[in-house]
């Protein structure tokens, strides 16, 4: 019997907006809903993605803030590259507290972010279907994480496959 009133199911669901914060129980299509965003991500994508974002935990981003994925702050706390571009706003990149910080900012990005609803819906569909979830796989959604589109996709694909991450 699954309790739908949990609290700690109940924070997670309002920490992901699937619910409103005052909410006291979920009902079944939340509950699916909430499913679908807090589902695993194949560590051979996390892996590729961080290696690729991060020059192989080599840039000052990473070294400077734990920022292993390249995320956008718009706060005005983020860290600024030196060759900011100005028309895309005032950003920088997250800093982080520590990998892990870093680890847990990227799976809630992914798994909430409108850019990255075609992942969590492929992800959705291979689930319910009992198939594997693969980095490979998946790493076809991402069209939107870098500008690079498409190259940014294959470039994720071939270091999967290089490295043999699957």
């Amino acid at each position: 019997e699954k309790d739908l009133a949990d609290p700690q199911l109940i924070a997670l669901a309002a920490e992901y907006k699937v619910i409103p914060d005052r909410v006291i129980a979920l009902d079944e299509k939340q509950r699916q809903e909430l499913l679908a965003k807090v589902d695993i991500l194949p560590p051979s994508l996390v892996l590729a993605q961080a290696a690729e974002e991060s020059g192989w935990a080599s840039s000052r981003f990473t070294i400077e803030g734990n920022a292993f994925f390249g995320q956008w702050d718009f706060s005005g706390k983020g860290m600024i590259p030196e060759k900011q571009r100005k028309e895309l706003g005032n950003y920088g990149l997250a800093r982080f507290d520590s990998p892990l910080a870093s680890v847990e900012g990227y799976m809630f990005n992914i798994n909430t972010h409108t850019a990255y609803q075609k992942l969590r819906a492929l992800r959705e569909k291979l689930r319910a279907s009992g198939k594997l979830l693969t980095g490979i796989e998946l790493a076809g959604t991402l069209d939107k994480y870098s500008e690079r589109g498409q190259a940014y996709i294959e470039g994720l694909k071939k270091m999967i496959r290089f490295n043999k991450l699957e």
